[in-house]
């Protein structure tokens, strides 16, 4: 996403983020991460400018100042934290104030977890198309092309 002009934007902590971070630095990409207050962030000895950690009150704070300065999401592997953000953006986009969030979903798994998830909560089909889902880096690229510019 980086190498593609896309700034990045990173909620969590653990390895995850931590390679999404060191990848995006590394093809000359700009990275924030938003992190509650007690949540370890990735130590990354980067030039200033590029590597930011913004703290807040917690993780879903964190979460949804990430939604009001991101223009998509893509979430990377299904754990808990990530279906946590899904989640978070499903209901984020469901509120008067907030905007619709498109999500690309990176990775095999997703469709049938956002499936079970999407059938089991009973939620239409304005909602559902909030995510889209990808199978490779790349395509999940071409994905955020078609919701926003890179810049």
């Amino acid at each position: 996403m980086a190498a593609a002009g896309y700034g990045i934007a990173l909620v969590g902590a653990g390895p995850g983020p931590a390679s999404a971070a060191s990848s995006a630095l590394a093809a000359g990409g700009r990275v924030i991460g938003f992190a509650g207050p007690d949540m370890p962030v990735p130590d990354l000895d980067q030039d200033p400018g590029t590597f930011e950690i913004r703290r807040h009150a917690s993780y879903f704070t964190a979460l949804e100042a990430t939604l009001e300065l991101s223009d998509a999401v893509m979430v990377i592997d299904p754990d808990i934290s990530a279906l946590a953000a899904l989640l978070h953006v499903w209901s984020y986009g469901q509120t008067l104030e907030g905007p619709y969030q498109p999500l690309v979903l990176l990775g095999d798994e997703w469709p049938k977890v956002v499936k079970s998830i999407a059938d089991a909560a009973g939620l239409d089909r304005r909602t559902r198309a909030m995510v889209t889902f990808a199978a490779t880096p790349e395509e999940a690229v071409e994905a955020l092309r078609y919701y926003v510019q890179p810049g």
